[in-house]
């Protein structure tokens, strides 16, 4: 969401900061124009990260050039993504990633389409589409020291006869690999 009152469209842009002088921009030279408008940035292992809904751009903050790009994996919004000492995980409409700092890694697969008893599918994949197109929610992902879990919570992932603003939780446990 970057803007410049000399730049007819900025929303690609980012833009460095001066050494030291964290409110002072010469958007003249210190820039980087993204392919697309991101819809999150993050900084890990030394690096940007800049994700839209369907790529990753790893930018070289130094240099402010893209380093590498992955494509078909992103980032919902800035809510979706965390950074910690385990990784940074984030979270898109197909699966769930952790970013070891040398690539994404799926964590997801298990959560992606879970079938009840009752014969409904609460998995990942529809509480997300239904959350962001019913209320216009992304999904919100944080760290749990306590339980050491990388958290996402998803409003709206309701299918049965219940609270529309139902709030579905999945817990991904670092030391048991596994979701809860």
């Amino acid at each position: 969401g970057a803007w410049h009152s000399k730049i007819e469209d900025a929303s690609k842009y980012i833009f460095r900061s001066k050494p030291g002088n964290f409110s002072q921009f010469d958007y003249t030279k210190d820039y980087l124009v993204l392919p697309s408008r991101p819809t999150a940035l993050a900084s890990y292992n030394g690096k940007i990260y800049a994700f839209d809904r369907g790529n990753i751009y790893r930018v070289n903050p130094e240099q402010m050039i893209i380093e590498d790009t992955f494509e078909g994996i992103g980032c919902l919004s800035q809510d979706s993504f965390v950074v910690t000492d385990y990784g940074m995980c984030f979270a898109d409409i197909n699966n769930i990633y952790i970013h070891d700092g040398a690539r994404p890694i799926p964590i997801g697969d298990n959560i992606l389409s879970v079938s009840t008893y009752e014969g409904w599918d609460v998995g990942w994949k529809n509480a997300v589409k239904k959350s962001e197109e019913t209320y216009r929610y992304s999904p919100f992902v944080f760290f749990d020291g306590d339980s050491n879990s990388f958290v996402c919570f998803i409003i709206g992932s309701c299918e049965q006869q219940c609270n529309p603003k139902v709030t579905r939780v999945w817990a991904y446990s670092i030391t048991r690999n596994r979701w809860d």
